[in-house]
């Protein structure tokens, strides 16, 4: 018996290609918007004098 698996089927492959390209357009995206968003709260430690 050949327990080798066999090269990827396209809708295996096809899937993890959509998990890839949106894990990618959300790290952009994150790179694109968050310089300019202020921070959901304020700093809690104050700046040393």
């Amino acid at each position: 018996m050949n327990e080798e698996r066999t090269a990827a089927r396209s809708p295996e492959l096809g899937r993890w290609l959509v998990v890839g390209v949106l894990l990618l357009l959300g790290i952009a995206l994150f790179y694109i918007y968050a310089p300019a968003s202020a921070p959901p709260a304020p700093p809690s430690a104050r700046e040393a004098p």
